[in-house]
Order: C-alpha cells, then sequence, then structure tokens
C-alpha cells in the first residue's frame, strides 16, 4: 500500500518513537547484565504477588521462546528468587512468586529502573497520562484487529 509521504514520515516517526522506547530498556538490561527477557519476568512477578505468574503466560506474553523460559525459571529457582508451586486451580501448571531474596534482588536491580519509569510517566500531566492510555489502547486495538491477535 503506497502512503502518502506525508502520512509515511508520520507513521516512520511514530515507529522510531516505539522502537526507541525498547531501545531504552535493551540497553539499561544490557549495562545491568541481564537478559530483556529475565528483566521482564522479574518485573512482571514483582507485580504478581497475590497471584504469581506461569512460565507459559509468561513466556506467551513476552514472545519468549519456553526453552529459554526454563532455563530462566531453573536460574531464579536455583538462585531463590522464585518459589515454585503448583496452581491451586489447575495442579498441572506452576505459578511463579518472588521470594523474599527475589523482592531484594528486584528492588536492588530494577527498583532505579521503576523509579525512573514512573518519573517519566508523570512529567505528562494528567490529561496527556489518559489520552496517551486511550490512544495506546486503542491504536494497540486496531492493530490487533488488523494482524490478528493470539
Amino acid at each position: 500500500m503506497a502512503l502518502d509521504p506525508a502520512l509515511e514520515r508520520e507513521f516512520d516517526d511514530f515507529d522510531s518513537v516505539i522502537e526507541r522506547r525498547s531501545t531504552v530498556y535493551r540497553r539499561w538490561t544490557r549495562r545491568e547484565g541481564m537478559s530483556i527477557a529475565l528483566f521482564h519476568v522479574l518485573s512482571r512477578l514483582s507485580h504478581r504477588d497475590e497471584t504469581g505468574a506461569s512460565p507459559s503466560e509468561l513466556a506467551d506474553d513476552y514472545l519468549i521462546p519456553r526453552q529459554t523460559m526454563t532455563g530462566i525459571v531453573e536460574s531464579l529457582s536455583r538462585d531463590g528468587l522464585v518459589t515454585v508451586e503448583p496452581d491451586p486451580a489447575d495442579g498441572r501448571r506452576k505459578l511463579l512468586r518472588l521470594s523474599e531474596a527475589g523482592h531484594a534482588y528486584v528492588e536492588r536491580h530494577l527498583g532505579r529502573i521503576h523509579e525512573q519509569e514512573v518519573s517519566a510517566y508523570l512529567s505528562l500531566g494528567e490529561d496527556e497520562r489518559a489520552q496517551l492510555g486511550a490512544l495506546m489502547r486503542k491504536y494497540v486495538a486496531a492493530l490487533e484487529g488488523a494482524v490478528g491477535a493470539d
């Protein structure tokens, strides 16, 4: 589909901004000596204390290959950073939760980036934050509708 040149520049700029956000996290994780997959897993688990998360859920959400996820879970478990428990709703599934040591690790290693994320988010006004959220949800829903969502 041929786009109007002005619309193409606009779309390229939008795409560039989205990619720059991803690059910020890739650079940060590289400096911290962790993979982007490990960052996502730890970050998600730090927000899911009550419910935990299954390895398959994490793999699907972040497009992490199952073999990579298995290695991450084994490493986190061996290092005492997560607990692995049967899911009370489905004993065949396992649920991961951060252990006390895992919470300390997240605070030490991810605490600063989370503070920086919140600071950047709060640099927007309340109306801007609401508008950004609404527009991103609308854009992602339209993209999922066009491309297909899993």
